[in-house]
């Protein structure tokens, strides 16, 4: 045993000796080459290599290192360090804990980038589902310094481009006490960011107990607040914090967090996050959209392949105004990090001239790929500047890249209209096909406040459309399907049924002198095909007491433009009576209606020619009109609508028995 002893004491000390003599400069290429196993990436160190073992807590400098990144195509260093100097305690450490007694780093530039076919430089090997989302645990760090730091991070994948400065300190307040600090402050999608934490001091964080910190950030128009705690200090993998937001779009956090949210109007967010490991509940949210409210519970499970947003969210008001933004029309633009979207390689801003009433923001196809999603959103009132619904319901769900709406139903107090629809972005042309249902909608609850309507009735629909588009109107423009338009019985206003014929005595009578009178509206119906983005009119029939009204035209939804003429045909004489069919031209966003010049004009020469010739009794005449259309069978027009109604694929209407010649 002595002999035993005495050869390990020789061992210890001779040891000792040489690690205390040996010239640690030698041995960068070893030491180097040791690292850069462990890291599975290039280490090299260009300077000066010291390292000091008589203490319990070593401590080594190194100058110059450089910490490569992976992949043949990774365009630089990931990290390069003019001075890193730390101290690690000597006794934890030969049983394989990590602990550092102080660790700073001078002029450390820290590059990241993903490119767009998901490869990162800080990728090693072949990661699983989700490695990079582990609940993250650093070593303890009794002292923290960052001098001169830089950080850049380029996401050809996500969309983002961050250029920030970065400093930590454990910096001293009233008192012996002190805090840690991490501040940065630069560029995100070439808008302003910063990001400044506090947290209590490292000294006194012991790896057992509870830390609690602070985090502000502004990026753009953003700004976040979040003051919570960890259940350990150095585990970050068990959080609780209640979280402030602001800003322009929601959309925008997708920047920051990878999650795809809707297009919003200004917003404001508070919520309480809890974390246990790879779940997040977003738990008490109240939001402020617009004029909107959100309130509800949500979940974030990070486990899988792709993060999964699920939850149930509802608003006691919901402004229809407010819905524009998710359907891509007047998207917030001012100072959000999405104007960054325009300056990414590959992408280009989609351009809105203002002649267009439907809306061309395009669907970012890459970030729905990029999560999943189970929503239940409910409102027990929408507002609108005309009527209210009394209750809307809609369930979203995001799967592999195909978003579904599945159903909304919105009810108003009388009637009901019920969309189902199918949007596949697993392709950079997403497809999209979508079922509008309107049932016994009543027309009346739409006129203008302190007014009479114009239309009674209760009107069924259906559009049934499908086609590519990234956007509401590159859809229109390449949509294929049915719409159609039916109004079984009401009343519409009498002067403007007659005005349809240009009946001067009869419709300018009733428009001056009993502008609020009425007619029956005995049926209408509307049918459209929609090819290529062409919308048009199979059927437009509205049979009325006094006249009956037939339409004919299309509207091409590409360009928008309105081409539909409509002729009224009374059902008794008219004395003074303008034969010119009434012309809707124009588009969606301004229609312009007008009578037919040409053929009001020809009229006017046959009244001239008879004149002079058999005098102003026979000019007359030519403006007398026989009125004599008759009623429409309405059973024979309204059943095969019925059936398109119900069966939107069905053949095309038959009309011909229900129109007198």
């Amino acid at each position: 045993m002595l002999w035993t002893g005495g050869i390990v004491s020789a061992l210890l000390i001779a040891l000792v000796a040489t690690l205390a003599l040996i010239d640690w400069n030698r041995l960068r290429g070893p030491v180097a080459r040791y690292a850069s196993h462990a890291l599975q990436r290039p280490v090299t160190i260009n300077g000066a290599l010291s390292v000091h073992v008589f203490s319990f807590s070593p401590r080594v400098e190194v100058h110059d290192l450089t910490v490569g990144a992976v992949g043949r195509d990774a365009p630089g260093p990931m990290l390069t360090v003019d001075t890193l100097a730390f101290e690690v305690k000597l006794l934890p450490l030969l049983v394989g804990h990590l602990n550092f007694d102080f660790l700073r780093a001078i002029r450390p530039q820290l590059v990241l980038h993903r490119t767009a076919d998901g490869r990162a430089n800080w990728d090693v090997g072949t990661p699983g589902p989700r490695a990079s989302s582990t609940p993250f645990k650093m070593p303890p760090i009794r002292s923290l310094a960052i001098e001169n730091g830089h950080v850049e991070l380029v996401d050809d994948e996500r969309g983002v481009h961050v250029s920030s400065s970065l400093e930590a300190s454990d910096k001293a307040q009233e008192g012996p006490a002190t805090s840690l600090q991490v501040v940065g402050k630069g560029e995100l999608n070439r808008r302003p960011f910063s990001f400044d934490l506090h947290g209590n001091s490292l000294i006194a964080a012991d790896p057992g107990s509870h830390y609690e910190f602070e985090i502000g950030v502004e990026a753009g128009d953003l700004h976040a607040h979040a003051k919570g705690e960890a259940a350990r200090a150095f585990d970050f993998g068990q959080v609780t914090a209640t979280l402030a937001l602001a800003g322009g779009d929601l959309a925008d956090l997708y920047y920051l967090t990878g999650l795809a949210l809707p297009d919003t109007p200004p917003y404001n967010v508070s919520l309480q996050i809890v974390r246990d490991g790879m779940r997040v509940d977003l738990r008490d949210i109240v939001a402020r959209l617009g004029r909107s409210d959100v309130a509800g519970t949500m979940a974030l499970d990070l486990a899988g392949a792709r993060p999964a947003l699920s939850g149930t969210l509802a608003s006691r008001e919901l402004r229809l105004a407010d819905l524009a933004a998710p359907l891509g029309a007047g998207k917030h633009t001012g100072e959000g990090l999405s104007a960054g979207d325009a300056t990414i390689p590959g992408k280009e801003a989609p351009a809105s001239p203002d002649t267009l009433l439907l809306p061309d923001a395009s669907l970012q196809v890459t970030r729905i790929r990029g999560m999943d999603a189970d929503v239940h959103y409910s409102a027990a009132t929408i507002r609108t500047e005309k009527t209210s619904l009394s209750k809307v319901a809609a369930h979203i769900t995001l799967t592999e890249g195909v978003l579904s709406l599945a159903p909304v139903v919105m009810s108003f107090s009388d009637g009901t209209v019920n969309l189902t629809a199918r949007i596949d972005g697993r392709s950079n042309m997403p497809q999209t096909s979508l079922d509008l249902k309107i049932s016994d909608v009543k027309l009346e609850q739409f006129h203008q406040p302190g007014s009479d309507p114009v239309l009674t009735g209760s009107l069924q629909a259906r559009a049934h459309l499908s086609g590519p588009g990234r956007s509401v109107h590159e859809l229109a423009a390449h949509a294929h399907g049915t719409m159609t338009f039916v109004v079984p019985h009401g009343e519409i206003r009498e002067a403007l049924a007659e005005l349809t014929g240009i009946n001067v005595d009869r419709g300018l009578g009733l428009l001056v002198f009993n502008g609020k009178k009425t007619s029956e509206l005995r049926c209408g119906v509307a049918s459209f095909d929609v090819e290529h983005g062409d919308m048009t009119a199979r059927t437009f029939i509205v049979d009325t007491g006094s006249v009956r009204i037939t339409g004919s035209g299309d509207v091409e939804l590409k360009s928008e433009a309105l081409n539909l003429d409509l002729k009224g045909q009374p059902k008794k004489v008219r004395l003074v009576r303008v034969r010119s069919p009434v012309l809707i031209r124009g588009t969606l966003a301004k229609p312009v209606v007008r009578v037919d010049i040409a053929k009001t004009g020809a009229q006017v020469g046959v009244v001239a020619a008879l004149t002079s010739v058999l005098g102003p009794v026979a000019a007359v005449i030519a403006l007398v009109d026989p009125g004599l259309a008759k009623n429409v069978d309405c059973g024979a027009l309204i059943e095969p609508a019925q059936d398109t109604l119900q069966n939107p694929g069905a053949a095309a209407l038959r009309t011909s028995a229900a129109v007198s010649p």
